[in-house]
């Protein structure tokens, strides 16, 4: 797919201001936040088939455990987060995809921290 083809397929999302923002924040606000919400649906399949895999009942759950299992799940399962890193990850153009490598510890992170936020807002 053409780099301009991967960002017109993006939504749009509010702007933020880019003026003080570090190459990081630039790129998580430019890039990161479009992507995750395009990948939305594909975040909660992978989040519930993770669940299922792990043979938790996931409706019996009182709110207060799907968050802690959720926690959970991110401090402990490297290799779910490497699955959500990685679906965001196919989306980028080739240029994104080098300076994602060039900065992929923190960027990791932050992919990781924004798919978690999104999965409590919509799972719990």
């Amino acid at each position: 797919m053409e780099n301009d083809q991967r960002k017109n397929i993006r939504p749009s999302i509010k702007k933020i201001s880019s003026d003080s923002c570090s190459a990081e924040e630039n790129f998580q606000n430019q890039t990161l936040r479009p992507i995750l919400k395009l990948q939305n649906d594909l975040l909660i399949v992978r989040f519930h088939e993770q669940i299922s895999n792990l043979k938790i009942d996931w409706k019996k759950q009182p709110q207060e455990e799907k968050k802690v299992i959720i926690d959970q799940l991110f401090k402990h399962n490297l290799q779910f987060k490497t699955s959500l890193t990685y679906l965001i990850a196919g989306q980028f153009t080739p240029t994104e995809f080098q300076f994602f490598f060039q900065y992929s510890k923190g960027l990791s992170k932050r992919i990781c921290h924004m798919a978690k936020e999104r999965i409590v807002s919509q799972v719990c």
